[in-house]
């Protein structure tokens, strides 16, 4: 006798074996529903997502003013890529960074202003990968931050934001805490220079 005859003999003559079976059989049919369930949902949600992408993408394609949307972008490009200051060496591009926001407050006649200014390219190893590596495109980037504050009063403040973004070097302001006691400003400001192709 085989074992899968004697199986079958046994699941005649034991009804708790017959009822053990269909009891298994019908676990692995709900756990089979409710993984196929979570699948379903899924899916669905995938599709869902596939779909507004789509959707998106075909409203994009049905703009018809990319051409003069990608000559804005290079003009505004060209603007700041000639906003650049240019320095032989990150050295000097950092001692103009300095100068410039030593200026603006001078300027704005901020009071007590503390500055204290860092490199991203720190090391002559950094300097060499920016010669090397142009950042988005613009061959010898550096990028210098600076942590600075001041005396608040509103109107020093403001005209300092003003020549300091309207100077001529090419400056982001990355974030403006104002502080109440004591009342003083602090800004996240960064610089942007372009190394000379051949320093001096």
């Amino acid at each position: 006798m085989s074992s899968a005859q004697s199986l079958l003999t046994q699941l005649r003559g034991n009804r708790r074996l017959r009822m053990g079976v269909v009891l298994i059989v019908a676990i692995l049919w709900l756990y089979g529903l409710l993984v196929l369930g979570d699948v379903v949902k899924q899916q669905q949600a995938e599709l869902n997502t596939e779909a507004r992408l789509l959707g998106h993408a075909e409203r994009l394609m049905d703009e018809g003013d990319w051409a003069e949307r990608a000559l804005q972008a290079a003009a505004v490009r060209t603007d700041l890529e000639q906003r650049l200051g240019r320095r032989p060496t990150a050295g000097l591009a950092r001692a103009e960074f300095e100068e410039a926001l030593r200026r603006a407050a001078k300027a704005a006649a901020v009071g007590n202003f503390n500055l204290q200014i860092g490199n991203a390219s720190e090391s002559a190893a950094d300097v060499e990968s920016a010669r090397a590596n142009p950042a988005a495109g613009v061959p010898n980037l550096v990028v210098f931050n600076a942590k600075l504050s001041f005396e608040f009063r509103p109107v020093d403040a403001w005209r300092f934001l003003e020549v300091l973004t309207t100077g001529g070097a090419l400056v982001r302001v990355d974030g403006l805490r104002i502080r109440l006691d004591p009342a003083r400003v602090e800004l996240d400001v960064t610089g942007f220079y372009q190394l000379a192709e051949d320093p001096e």
